[in-house]
């Protein structure tokens, strides 16, 4: 639930505890219903809004260095290259009469299509992390915002709501998708992705011991 969700339910559950203490004064509802739904209340009343971990596609990026701007142009470059050449194969194919297979030139487009991709993937991975894939050092320190510790909530039952959503995550959602991955710039990121947030859990994990 998003914050305006919460109030509305928290309206709504107010609304139905008030309704069932009149009718407890008229004999139509229970003492047991009236508990129950004041129980109900007090627990969205505890309900803090936590946005949800965000996906690959909502990572924020980075902003452009000289560098990364030089790179990305040349990136660039490289996938309209490649665009014209599969678009000029496809208009070859077009002139073959359909009832005559086409092999060599049905693995031409697939392999430009999959360059293509590559290179898209690719320059994804660089606005997020300002550098290739290929030149992620293998011991590199994992890090993200040094004020994650600080944002997190100090409600447990919140904190553990995060902790099981990033477990889901990085032992499951994560490495399920970084296999379906078609390009290696995905699987790159997807890995990446995946080292951070084991490191983010462990930050979570250190801070729920304190709550």
């Amino acid at each position: 639930m998003d914050e305006a969700q919460i109030k509305k339910e928290r309206m709504r559950a107010k609304a139905q505890w008030q309704l069932l203490k009149l009718e407890l004064r008229s004999g139509k509802a229970t003492e047991q219903q009236v508990q129950e739904a004041q129980l109900v209340w007090e627990r969205i009343g505890q309900y803090t809004y936590v946005p949800p971990t965000p996906t690959l596609a909502e990572l924020p990026l980075l902003p452009e260095t000289s560098e990364m701007k030089t790179l990305l142009v040349e990136l660039e470059r490289q996938r309209a290259v490649i665009d014209v050449k599969k678009r000029h194969v496809s208009m070859r194919l077009q002139t073959v009469p359909a009832s005559r297979p086409c092999p060599e030139l049905t693995k031409e487009i697939l392999d430009y299509r999959a360059q293509w991709e590559e290179l898209g993937d690719t320059i994804q991975y660089v606005r997020r992390y300002g550098h290739l894939p290929s030149q992620e050092p293998e011991d590199q320190e994992v890090g993200f915002p040094v004020n994650y510790a600080e944002d997190l909530p100090r409600d447990k039952w919140e904190l553990d709501r995060m902790m099981k959503n990033m477990a889901i995550n990085v032992n499951h959602r994560w490495p399920k998708l970084m296999a379906k991955a078609k390009t290696m710039s995905k699987k790159a990121e997807y890995k990446k992705r995946i080292a951070i947030g084991t490191a983010q859990y462990e930050v979570m994990k250190a801070l729920f011991i304190t709550i």
